[in-house]
């Protein structure tokens, strides 16, 4: 029993003995800060947060990218691939017919003039020199056509529609046998919407408009499932008149006619029969006749159509000097633009150029103005 006591009282002055141990502040510091990692979720660092959202930024814009995009639609010519930009012509015994990629499809009729001068991807933009344009165009979301018609524009989003106009009397013509579409231009007050079964005329000579509902045959005529250009009346290959019925001399057409307007349709008609030399003649009696007065001016502007590069560009500015305001100003300014370009002369052509942007930033020329200004700018780096 005392030899238990003894090892009792010994084991536990020995326990009271020990003591713990000092530990290195550093290795204190060490392991409360392991325990600390243990006891709380872990955190990225700032850096490595940054890292992870560009990596998935990255990741997001590569499949963005990779997604398919709307393509702006491709467009043919009688069967063959359409140029953007290239004038267009009919010939005077059939129409010419163009067809878009996403369905749209139009017809010029016999001896129309006119070019596709923008394409985008909600559609493409069309100026008609002259003539009748018969277009079907497809409906689509975000679809967005429009057509220069001399000083009308005409915006479409998908419908059937018909857009005449004749440069040498002046006479425009919308018809829309469905759908609906605006047109601005002179005579007409803002916005005008013309709507299915409606015909849009205006006559700039006289100064008219006139919005009335489509005749029943006209109507009918134009509802087919392929576009014709039944909607719009044709010019013929010929037309009687005081140009048709002269004799062929250069000066023979004038000497037949006495008003402005007579000269004028004489050389309308002298330009459909082919007949370059009687309208020549016809155009300059009418500008001799009327000095000074918008039909001489008319004239300088067809004159200008009917020549040589050089010589065009002449008239256009002719036209521009008497009637700056003139209802065929824009179109005068374009296509004096082209008309120095085609000749050579690239000073005249820049500062044409930017002439037509400071007056028509948007006009349907104003591409062509900045590529001719941007050679410019090629030129002098």
């Amino acid at each position: 029993m005392n030899d238990q006591r003894e090892r009792l009282f010994k084991a536990w002055g020995e326990a009271l003995s020990r003591t713990t141990p000092e530990l290195d502040p550093r290795v204190r510091q060490r392991v409360l800060s392991a325990h600390g990692r243990q006891a709380r979720p872990s955190a990225f660092p700032p850096a490595y947060r940054w890292a992870l959202g560009g990596f998935a930024l990255a990741v997001s814009l590569a499949v963005l990218l990779l997604l398919p995009k709307p393509m702006a639609p491709r467009f043919q010519v009688a069967g063959q691939t359409g140029t953007v930009g290239a004038w267009l012509t009919a010939e005077p015994a059939r129409p010419l017919p163009l067809r878009f990629s996403e369905g749209t499809q139009l017809s010029l009729s016999q001896g129309s003039r006119a070019r596709v001068t923008d394409v985008t991807r909600g559609g493409a933009h069309i100026e008609l020199g002259r003539g009748s344009v018969d277009a079907e165009v497809t409906h689509l979301p975000g679809a967005s056509w429009s057509f220069d018609a001399g000083p009308f524009e005409v915006a479409v989003t998908g419908t059937h529609l018909g857009v005449s106009w004749a440069p040498d009397s002046g006479q425009f013509e919308l018809s829309v046998t469905s759908g609906s579409v605006l047109v601005k231009g002179p005579f007409i007050q803002g916005l005008q919407a013309v709507q299915a079964g409606q015909v849009c005329r205006v006559d700039v000579t006289r100064g008219l408009m006139e919005l009335s509902q489509l005749s029943a045959p006209r109507a009918a005529a134009s509802n087919g499932s392929t576009p014709s250009s039944a909607a719009l009346p044709e010019a013929p290959a010929q037309e009687p008149g005081p140009a048709s019925a002269a004799p062929s001399s250069s000066g023979s057409a004038a000497a037949h006619v006495v008003s402005t307007d007579s000269l004028l349709e004489a050389a309308r008609a002298a330009r459909l029969a082919g007949r370059p030399a009687e309208e020549r003649a016809a155009l300059l009696a009418c500008r001799k006749r009327a000095p000074g007065q918008p039909a001489a001016a008319q004239a300088a502007y067809l004159l200008g159509r009917a020549s040589g590069a050089s010589e065009a560009a002449s008239w256009f500015e002719t036209y521009l000097r008497e009637q700056p305001q003139g209802l065929l100003a824009r179109e005068a300014a374009g296509r004096l633009i082209e008309s120095y370009r085609s000749s050579g002369k690239t000073n005249a052509a820049q500062t044409a150029a930017s002439r037509y942007l400071a007056r028509y930033p948007d006009g349907p020329h104003a591409s062509l103005a900045r590529q001719t200004l941007a050679a410019r700018s090629g030129s002098q780096d």
